[in-house]
């Protein structure tokens, strides 16, 4: 490890966690810059939830995703 280098302050944190949230907005939109900050297993549900509810409402998959359950 370098020796010159200085642990990220509280405020350098929140400036890079922005700056990733505004990149993921700006390339992925709001719904993803929003669900990105969601812990692992919330984010697995909800990307099950939408896969579920695109289906029910007539959306065809070419292939099964992968992790989800029916």
């Amino acid at each position: 490890m370098n020796p010159t280098l200085q642990p990220l302050t509280a405020t350098q944190q929140q400036r890079i966690r922005q700056i990733r949230e505004e990149h993921l907005r700006r390339a992925f939109g709001d719904e993803i810059a929003r669900v990105s900050k969601l812990p692992l297993m919330e984010r697995y549900r909800y990307v099950a939830w939408m896969i579920d509810n695109g289906r029910k409402h007539g959306v065809k998959h070419t292939r099964e995703p992968r992790g989800v359950t029916e």
